[in-house]
């Protein structure tokens, strides 16, 4: 297999046990709703919230019900995952906010997750992994471009 290490920035939780994950960042370039996570190859809130469930952390496994990128730059914690459908008493579930999900979506939702990750492991077991960006746009301010091997760069 392919090992995967990660550190969780933050996780709150409730007087019920209900956890919440959150992951700092300076700007909010990268702060995205669920929604995008996986056409962007934005998985690493989703890891985390299964990281906990799944009891890979020092926490008591419980389910996560919110996941946010919290953007310094503003203190904004918008942007993320909210489970609309169960009761908690971390953060506002009403209202009309593109990152509200309920129980059932979420759970097809981490399937989908499942499925892109064990794709993407197949493809790097088969010494697969050409340098094909999502977008060519993010190839001007990427760190890498000096030493990537992809052709539109040569």
């Amino acid at each position: 297999g392919i090992p995967f290490k990660g550190f969780i920035d933050r996780v709150d939780s409730d007087q019920m046990g209900n956890y919440s994950v959150i992951d700092y960042k300076s700007s909010a370039a990268q702060a995205k709703n669920y929604k995008t996570w996986i056409d962007n190859g934005s998985l690493q809130l989703a890891f985390y919230m299964e990281a906990v469930e799944k009891g890979l952390t020092d926490l008591i496994p419980e389910e996560v019900l919110g996941a946010f990128y919290y953007v310094a730059k503003g203190y904004d914690r918008s942007k993320g995952m909210v489970v609309k459908d169960k009761i908690q008493g971390m953060f506002p579930v009403e209202g009309r906010g593109y990152n509200h999900i309920d129980s059932e979506s979420k759970n097809l939702f981490f399937k989908d997750i499942h499925a892109t990750v064990k794709e993407s492991i197949g493809k790097m077991q088969a010494g697969n992994f050409p340098p094909e960006p999502k977008k060519m746009e993010d190839c001007q301010r990427c760190h890498w471009s000096r030493v990537c091997r992809a052709p539109h760069l040569n």
